[in-house]
C-alpha cells in the first residue's frame, strides 16, 4: 500500500485536490484486458459473471462498473444476452465462444467515467489448434496483435475433474499459456510499456467443496508450485509491473451439479474435422451446469477488476499538471480502499 501511494504520488506530481478538478470532464484512460485460455476454461462463463452478478454492484468506495452512458441499447442486450447464458447453463451448459470481439465498460466516479475498460475474449479453440485452418490462423494473428495492444492479460487455467498434478491437460493448458504469454511480454519490451497478469485458476468449486476447504488444500505455495512455469515466467520478466494468483469459481460451490464428462472441441468452426492428432488428444473435462432454479454466485471475482485496473493506469502518463492528475489520483485512492475491503483469496507474484 505504502509503495504503491509513493509510486502513484511520483508519477502524477499532483497538487493537493480540489473538487473542482475531481468533478471535472476528461477523456478516460484506456484499459484493455485481454484473457489467455482454452476451449472450456471458464472465460465466457467468467464474463458473464462478472457483467450479471459483479459490477451491478458498487465498490466499497462508491465507483461504479458500468455499461458506457451512450449506448443504452446495447447495454440492456447485454443484460439479456448474459441471462440467457445462465439459463443455458441449467440445462445444456455454456456454448463454444465463436466471437471475440470485446465488451465495454466504464469505471464511473459517480456521473464521470475516469476509466474506459475493454474486455476482449478469445476463441478458445483457436488457441488449441491455430493451425487448423486457414481461418484459424487468421484469427490466432489477429488475437496475438491483440496481445501486444494489452494492459492487462488473464490467463484462465480450469482446475481439472481430479487431481492437478497428474492430469496432462493441466499442464498442456499451462504451457499454452506461457506462450501466449511470452508473445505478449516480448511485444511489451521491445515497443516500452508495462503489463499487468493475473491468473485466473478457474473452476476452483472442483477442487473441494466449500471455498475453505479449497483454501486449506492450496496455501500460496502449492498454488505456485502447480502454476510454476508460469509463476517462474512472470517472476523473471521486466515488463510484469503487477502479478497475482487467483482461484475463482464464476458459479459457485453450492449451485453447480456435475453431469459427466464432454469432450473439449478444438475442431474448426467451419466442420472440417481437426488433424488425427489433435482429435486423439481432444481433452475431456468434466461438464458442470447449474443446479435448477439456481444462478450464478461467483466465488472471489469482486477484486478481479479493481486490481486490474489499478495496476492498468499507475504506469500511464498524465500531465501531472491537469485537473486530469489530481482527478485519476483520486481514483487510484478509492481503487487502493477497495482492494482493502474486498481483500479476498489471492497469491501475490509481483
Amino acid at each position: 500500500m505504502t509503495l504503491l501511494l509513493q509510486f502513484l504520488s511520483s508519477l502524477f506530481n499532483s497538487r493537493p485536490s480540489t473538487s473542482g478538478a475531481v468533478e471535472g470532464r476528461f477523456p478516460p484512460l484506456p484499459v484493455q484486458v485481454e484473457f489467455i485460455g482454452r476451449s472450456a476454461s471458464g472465460k465466457t462463463t467468467l464474463d458473464t459473471a462478472l457483467g450479471q452478478h459483479v459490477f451491478p454492484e458498487q465498490l466499497p468506495s462508491g465507483l461504479q462498473i458500468a455499461a458506457p452512458a451512450g449506448n443504452p441499447a446495447a447495454a440492456i442486450a447485454r443484460i439479456h444476452r448474459n441471462l440467457r447464458r445462465e439459463n443455458d447453463l441449467q440445462s445444456s451448459g455454456m456454448g463454444t465462444t465463436v466471437d471475440d470481439s470485446g465488451t465495454t465498460w466504464m469505471l464511473a466516479d459517480g456521473e464521470l467515467p475516469r476509466v474506459k475498460l475493454t474486455i476482449n475474449e478469445c476463441i478458445g479453440q483457436v488457441l488449441m489448434n491455430p493451425d487448423a485452418s486457414p481461418e484459424f490462423r487468421k484469427i490466432f494473428q489477429t488475437y496475438v496483435d491483440r496481445l501486444q495492444q494489452a494492459s492487462a492479460i488473464w490467463i484462465c487455467i480450469p482446475w481439472p475433474n481430479g487431481h492437478a498434478k497428474s492430469c496432462p491437460q493441466f499442464h498442456t493448458d499451462i504451457q499454452t499459456a506461457q506462450i501466449c504469454l511470452r508473445t505478449a511480454l516480448e511485444a511489451k519490451a521491445l515497443r516500452g510499456g508495462t503489463l499487468s497478469v493475473c491468473v485466473l485458476l478457474t473452476q476452483i468449486d472442483r477442487c473441494a467443496g466449500s471455498a475453505e476447504a479449497a483454501q486449506r488444500k492450496l496455501p500460496d505455495e502449492e498454488l505456485k508450485k502447480l502454476l510454476k512455469p508460469l509463476v517462474d515466467t512472470i517472476r523473471v520478466s521486466r515488463v510484469v509491473n503487477a502479478a497475482i494468483i487467483l482461484p475463482v469459481s464464476a458459479m459457485g460451490f453450492s449451485s453447480v451439479r456435475d453431469v459427466g464428462t464432454t469432450a473439449v472441441d478444438s475442431a474448426p468452426r467451419a466442420g472440417s474435422p481437426p488433424p488425427a492428432e489433435t482429435a486423439a488428444a481432444a481433452a475431456r473435462t468434466s461438464a458442470t451446469l447449474l443446479k435448477a432454479g439456481a444462478q450464478l454466485t461467483p466465488f472471489n471475482l469482486q477484486s478481479l477488476v479493481p486490481w486490474s485496473i489499478l495496476h492498468a493506469i499507475l504506469p500511464q502518463n498524465v500531465d501531472s499538471h491537469s485537473g486530469q492528475a489530481t482527478a485519476m489520483k483520486h481514483v487510484v485512492e478509492l481503487l487502493n480502499s477497495d482492494l482493502e475491503n474486498l481483500s479476498g483469496w489471492h497469491c501475490q507474484l509481483r
